[in-house]
């Protein structure tokens, strides 16, 4: 096994059966302990084959697209769409309230209603309230001020500086890929 920490070997003497052995067979004369891979070479041998460049890329293209979407102006006008449009339901389902009002009048001056009148009035009230509901709702996700604003762009600047870091960390691999295993050297100056 080796520290990850410090890039220090270490010598773990045990059976282990189930693991492939790799004998180096340098010198016949002395006896040779056969080794297994440690979790680190494992884990080594597995990060070379991760295609880095080509997942941060997709990682940073998405979040591009993401950002690029709800900064838009179509999405900016969709928004302000839904908001007029809710503005001008409210006189609308005022006027529908009046007109439910003036017919139950009609009705306890014992005056008869059409039956179909009176179930399309009611199936477009429920609807009507439907709808309202539905925009108010839709405003209170979509204000400005809405958690859900407040979290998507907070989570757009976290994947930013995600993709930035490992950015970084991957143009330092690239130009010193052995401080996977001994860590960063640090300058004289420092």
């Amino acid at each position: 096994m080796q520290s990850f920490v410090t890039g220090q070997l270490m010598i773990y003497l045990d059976f282990f059966p189930d693991k492939k052995i790799r004998l180096v067979g340098l010198e016949d004369r002395y006896p040779e302990v056969p080794t297994i891979p440690s979790s680190i070479d494992e884990i080594l041998k597995t990060a070379e084959t991760i295609n880095w460049k080509g997942l941060f890329d997709k990682i940073s293209n998405a979040v591009e697209g993401i950002d690029k979407a709800v900064n838009s102006k179509e999405f900016t006008a969709s928004i302000k769409s839904l908001d007029e449009a809710s503005r001008e339901l409210k006189p609308v389902l005022v006027a529908i309230k009046d007109a439910t009002g003036d017919i139950r009048k009609i009705v306890k001056k014992g005056e008869k209603i059409p039956e179909q009148v009176e179930q399309t009035l009611a199936a477009a009230k429920k609807t009507l309230q439907e709808a309202e509901q539905t925009l108010v709702s839709y405003r209170e996700i979509v204000s400005e001020n809405s958690v859900l604003t407040h979290e998507i762009n907070t989570t757009l600047d976290e994947v930013a500086n995600t993709v930035r870091s490992v950015r970084h960390l991957t143009d330092y691999l690239e130009q010193y890929p052995e401080s996977l295993i001994s860590g960063k050297k640090t300058s004289k100056g420092e």
